[in-house]
């Protein structure tokens, strides 16, 4: 793994998430998303709204769509399945053993979200990969 980033959004973290697929979609990147079972039916929602729309996989998809699909929506992300990014939507998600380029973690403002999110940040720098945080305003 080459990084893992952490989102800290002042905003709508589904929008976050929504321009961080569409710009991996743009790059051709095979990406899991994880979260819990409503934020992962509220990106899909969402994600037909996005300009261009992205096409992606839920966890109710066909095992076809789920082959196919550069962008799987899921609890869990599948660990025999190698990704160029997973985005994480705030799970308490492990990374030993995950095939991914990059990890994304995108969370919000609430206390116990932060809270989670630092616990996640000391976890992946005790483990030695290379983290970095970042900001997001309101979006």
């Amino acid at each position: 793994m080459d990084l893992v980033r952490f989102y800290a959004c002042a905003g709508d973290t589904l929008s976050v998430a929504a321009k961080l697929l569409s710009k991996a979609q743009e790059r051709g990147e095979v990406v899991r998303v994880c979260g819990n079972g409503d934020s992962l039916q509220r990106l899909s929602d969402r994600l037909w709204l996005v300009p261009g729309f992205i096409a992606h996989a839920t966890p109710s998809s066909s095992e076809a769509v789920l082959r196919r699909s550069r962008v799987q929506l899921g609890e869990e992300p599948k660990v025999s399945f190698p990704v160029d990014l997973v985005l994480n939507l705030g799970t308490d998600l492990k990374l030993e053993g995950l095939q991914a380029k990059r990890v994304f973690d995108v969370f919000g403002t609430e206390f116990e979200e932060r809270q989670a999110a630092r616990a996640r940040y000391r976890r992946c720098q005790a483990a030695g990969w290379l983290t970095e945080a970042v900001q997001v305003g309101g979006a």
